[in-house]
């Protein structure tokens, strides 16, 4: 992978990681590392989920090409997206600022819209397997049209030297018979 995808990906992680210690501050320091480890776990376990769903069919190298970029760019998305509201609704709850019926319906809320966003990866990933399939069928077509192009010249190639000795074989008969029938 590219250097600047990996310094892309480790900056938007950051950036998630950042997110999330921000509202989650507040917490025990236990918390806090639970709280985070679970998040970006979870994530991660929907996200790599969504990446087998949109794969189903695929071929394995067309699978494994873009499933570490779509999962590393797409967890912090989803975490930025739910987990800060999540947050502070969770730590609202905890200073007794939030009723139960409350952060659960927020929580329910929040559950509902990644829902509706794995729906929407789910599509962009087909559409990227399938973008990488075409452009990998694409390769190899050209590949085997340049092998035929290839092998054609060599045949034409081949053919060509073909007349050419048949016509220095000729003119090597006509030009030398004379003179072996003068010295017959």
């Amino acid at each position: 992978m590219d250097i600047w995808m990996m310094l892309a990906m480790l900056a938007v992680n950051a950036i998630a990681l950042f997110i999330i210690y921000q509202f989650v501050k507040k917490m025990s320091k236990m918390n806090k590392i639970i709280f985070i480890a679970i998040s970006f776990a979870v994530n991660y376990i929907l996200i790599s989920f969504v990446c087998l769903l949109s794969a189903w069919g695929m071929e394995e190298n067309v699978i494994q090409q873009s499933k570490t970029y779509l999962t590393y760019i797409f967890v912090p998305v989803n975490i930025i997206l739910s987990v800060p509201f999540l947050a502070a609704s969770y730590q609202k709850y905890k200073d007794k600022k939030l009723k139960p019926d409350i952060f659960v319906k927020r929580a329910i809320t929040v559950g509902i819209i990644m829902i509706i966003v794995m729906i929407a990866e789910y599509f962009y990933f087909q559409s990227v397997f399938q973008n990488i399939k075409d452009i990998a069928e694409n390769t190899q077509n050209q590949e085997v049209q340049e092998n035929i192009e290839a092998n054609e010249m060599v045949e034409e190639n081949t053919i060509v030297n073909e007349e050419i000795m048949e016509i220095e074989n000729d003119l090597v008969h006509e030009t030398a018979l004379p003179y072996v029938n003068k010295a017959l």
